[in-house]
This record gives structure tokens, C-alpha cells and sequence, in this order.
């Protein structure tokens, strides 16, 4: 039987159920984003064979992923068991395949229809999330009283309508109206999954800063180390971008733009019709198009990055060093794709 301490990677869940032993990671593969739930499949491996109902006892339950550096570093991923899957057995050791999510997905899985009358974003969003296990967090920009998007995350709305959506959809929805953006930041245990942030930047300062060292040898065992770097660059969006949308009052319509002076947008017009429960004046209409122009800026300039990536998380400051021509690259980290292996101490 492996001994944990010379594992690279480690798994705990926590159940009551005292049949399960502990499963030994293979492999997984998993990716994360900002303004969606994570994911990771993992292999592991039982001495026991674990029957059905055993099985089933592990659906929600808290997980942990635990990767070491060489010096016995951990880096933490943790999340909810949305699936387990039997893959096969050797008579000596069985295989499964467990899928994790972060805890904000258990949003995806409610659907209502329902109208909020004169109350204000984050009183919707207060009231939706009491009804889930999971600790979510306002970043400290967003409680700053001079700063714009929460001001509008306070403002009193005059109608909002859920209709056959679900609760993930509509509140990410009403996020993205204001400039919110949300993100999964793991925990350390089981115990301590993790936070859902809402966050307006991802200059915010919640999270560590980290540095990495760019390198175009093979990546060894124990480094945090990056061996490719692509820089990608692409034409998106409109260079005008309108807004319109009926008033609730007969005879009402409200239009807002905006102009996008980047050399990468193409020459056209977009037009977007909004809904009057969420364009109710003209600066509602020019903010929303605002918005899409600040979004198509943020994908026409992006970095890809792969090797050894311990302690990467989707919002983190990163930093690159060493590199050819430029030296360094300080950006943030938008999206994650994460590959592990065990025991070939190999992990992305």
C-alpha cells in the first residue's frame, strides 16, 4: 500500500461511511474560469470494492485534492463529488472515476420562475444564496462606497424576473448587468472549501501574487516553472456598440453606445435589445454597451501558458520571468486547465 507522505498527489473526502477506504489519486484533469464552475475528473484507485450504495453515500460529498512541490508545498483543490463512476479492477486494486465541481455549481441545479420588486441586486442575490451551503464573499472593491459597480450593486431595481432560468444563470446574469464578475477560490480541507467571490477586477488584492520562471527545458520534478508561452491576438467586435430597449412607460425608449477606438474591432454596428426590467434609462442602456466593449477587449489580447503551474487558481496575479525578447509578462490568470499524474510527479 502507498504511504501518503511519498504520494505527489492526495485525495481526503469526508464521509460517515466507515466501508470506504482511502482512494489513492492516478490521474485527473480538470479546468476552471471565471464566471463558471470548476471541474476536475479524477482516477483513483481502492484496495476495496466499493458496492452501490457505498457509492451513492459519496454524491455531495467534500473532497480535497492535495498537490506537493518538492519540498512538500501544498497546493489545494477542493470541491463537492457530483459523480462516481466504476471503470474497472485487476482483482487486487479497483478503479474509479470521480467527478468533483466546485460548490457554486448546486446554483445550476434549481430552476425558477419568480419576479423581485424594489429591491436592489444584492438583496436578490442574499435572499437566492440563503437557500445554498456556500460561503460566498463581496471583494473589498466592491464595498468601497466610491466605487461605481457597487453602487449599482446597491441601487434598488424596479423589477427583476427569473423566468424558467436557474438560479446560476439568473444571478450571473444580474452581475454582469453592474460589471460583477464572479470566480471559485478553493479552500485548504474539507472542511474549508472555499469561497465564491464577486469581484468588479481582478486587481482586487484577495488573492497571493505569483511568480514563475520561464524555462524551455523539460520541466523537472519540483519546479514551478512555465516551458511555453503563446501569445494569441484576434479581430472581435464591433467598433460601435448600441443599446435600445422599450420603457415600462407607453412611448419610452431608452438608447445608449459606445465607441470602441481599438484598431482590432471591425467596422460594423452592433445592436443590442435589452429588456425593460434591466434598461431603465439611457445611462443603464450606455453602461450595459460599455460593458460589451470592455468584454470583447479582454478576448482579443490573451496569453497561454503551460508547465508545471503549482498553486495557480483562476484570478490570481501572475507574473513570468526570464522570458526571450520582453523579460517578464505580469497579467492575471482568466482560465486554468489542469492535468496531474501520479506517480510520474508530473502536474500542470
Amino acid at each position: 500500500m502507498p504511504s501518503k507522505t511519498d504520494c505527489l498527489h492526495n485525495i481526503t473526502v469526508h464521509t460517515d461511511n466507515s466501508t470506504i477506504n482511502t482512494f489513492y489519486p492516478v490521474a485527473f484533469c480538470g479546468a476552471s474560469g471565471i464566471n463558471q464552475s470548476d471541474n476536475i475528473d479524477i482516477l483513483v484507485f481502492s484496495y476495496n470494492f466499493i458496492e452501490s450504495n457505498a457509492c451513492l453515500s459519496l454524491i455531495n460529498a467534500p473532497i480535497c485534492l492535495t498537490t506537493f512541490s518538492a519540498d512538500r508545498t501544498a497546493s489545494c483543490r477542493t470541491g463537492l463529488i457530483r459523480g462516481i463512476r466504476y471503470q474497472q479492477s485487476d482483482g487486487a486494486m479497483h478503479f474509479y472515476t470521480l467527478e468533483v465541481v466546485s460548490p457554486d455549481w448546486q446554483l445550476a441545479q434549481s430552476i425558477h420562475t419568480r419576479s423581485f420588486i424594489n429591491q436592489s441586486t444584492l438583496d436578490i442575490i442574499t435572499l437566492i444564496l440563503s437557500d445554498y451551503d456556500l460561503n460566498w464573499q463581496i471583494s473589498e472593491s466592491l464595498l468601497s462606497s466610491d466605487d461605481e459597480s457597487s453602487a449599482r450593486l446597491s441601487a434598488p431595481l424596479s423589477m427583476r424576473t427569473q423566468s424558467d432560468v436557474s438560479d446560476y444563470e439568473f444571478v450571473t446574469g444580474l452581475l454582469a448587468d453592474i460589471g460583477i464578475s464572479t470566480l471559485w477560490v478553493s479552500g485548504n480541507s474539507v472542511d474549508e472549501l472555499g469561497t465564491w467571490w464577486l469581484v468588479d477586477g481582478l486587481d482586487t488584492g484577495e488573492l497571493i501574487p505569483l511568480t514563475y520562471n520561464y524555462a524551455q527545458s523539460s520541466v523537472q520534478s519540483g519546479q514551478d516553472s512555465v516551458h511555453t508561452l503563446q501569445m494569441r491576438s484576434q479581430q472581435l467586435g464591433s467598433d460601435r456598440v448600441m443599446v435600445r430597449a422599450d420603457g415600462l412607460a407607453a412611448d419610452t425608449i431608452y438608447e445608449g453606445q459606445a465607441v470602441d477606438e481599438s484598431p482590432l474591432a471591425t467596422d460594423d454596428t452592433t445592436v443590442l435589445i435589452g429588456a425593460p426590467s434591466r434598461v431603465h434609462s439611457e445611462d443603464a442602456a450606455t453602461y450595459i454597451a460599455e460593458q460589451w466593449i470592455s468584454a470583447n477587449h479582454c478576448q482579443r489580447e490573451t496569453y497561454q501558458a503551460t508547465g508545471a503551474l503549482r498553486g495557480l487558481s483562476v484570478g490570481s496575479p501572475v507574473s513570468i520571468n526570464n522570458l526571450p525578447s520582453i523579460e517578464s509578462l505580469s497579467t492575471h490568470c482568466i482560465a486554468v486547465a489542469l492535468i496531474g499524474i501520479e506517480p510520474d510527479n508530473d502536474s500542470v
